[in-house]
């Protein structure tokens, strides 16, 4: 029984040692850049808005984050609009860390829709995909220091998905944001 306790007591304290050694962070907007064929087939750069929050434990990093981007074409009678949305989970790992730098490498799943809008003339037509996969890796370098409200970090990523032209589409982002 006492055996019992003691391993009890120890899981709590270590659990709250873990707690306090967290870090929370908060990304209200950060902007990011996708690479992607567009209609003219040439590659061109879409501009992502994304919003997430993580948490930042020991050498291990995980987030929640939720992107978005507008598309429109239009020529003579004919307009086309896109709207892309993708939610996903991120996981990583330190994998170096310098004084209050770390850079961590990064897995990613998540799902993402898209929604076409086509006008012809007076007519339109709107069409929504279903949800689809998305998997990612990635690298990024985080600052994030005990004494600041703010955490600043740059990255690089490779998303796969249904759809995706190219697949893998190479991505960058800047996140810029809160840490409690």
């Amino acid at each position: 029984m006492r055996i019992q306790l003691k391993v009890v007591l120890f899981a709590i304290l270590f659990s709250a040692q873990a707690f306090a050694e967290q870090t929370l962070l908060f990304y209200p907007y950060f902007p990011g850049m996708r690479l992607e064929r567009g209609n003219s087939q040439n590659l061109e750069i879409r501009s992502v808005f994304t919003s997430g929050v993580g948490i930042l434990v020991d050498k291990w990093y995980g987030s929640v984050e939720s992107g978005q981007f507008e598309d429109s074409n239009s020529e003579g009678n004919v307009s086309i609009k896109r709207n892309y949305q993708d939610l996903s989970l991120w996981g990583g790992y330190s994998l170096h860390e310098v004084n209050s730098w770390n850079v961590l490498g990064q897995v990613g799943v998540g799902l993402f829709k898209e929604r076409v809008k086509t006008r012809v003339g007076g007519i339109s037509d709107s069409d929504t995909s279903e949800e689809k996969s998305l998997f990612g890796l990635g690298v990024e370098a985080l600052y994030s220091e005990s004494s600041k409200i703010w955490t600043v970090s740059v990255g690089g990523r490779f998303y796969w998905g249904e759809g995706l032209d190219p697949n893998p589409q190479p991505g960058i982002y800047l996140k810029l944001g809160f840490q409690l």
